[in-house]
């Protein structure tokens, strides 16, 4: 960048409106970003819930084969 055109950019005053929409500007893109992140993580849990689906808990596994064996007794 030339010199020049380095001096009238800094030269360039900053109204506090032309501040909030800096930072305005700032915060919609790392609002995007995180929504792209986001919808991300949520599609990979997605795939992990269809991936535990029918998938019994061993607590729930253990009582299933005590009742099982009282059954096999009697």
């Amino acid at each position: 960048m030339k010199l020049e055109t380095m001096k009238q950019k800094t030269n360039k005053k900053v109204t506090l409106g032309g501040l909030a929409g800096m930072i305005k500007r700032s915060f919609d893109e790392v609002h995007q970003k995180m929504d792209q992140k986001f919808d991300g993580v949520n599609s990979r849990l997605d795939n992990i819930d269809k991936k535990l689906e029918g998938v019994v808990y061993r607590n729930e596994f253990e009582e299933l084969e005590a009742r099982m064996k009282i059954v096999i007794i009697f």
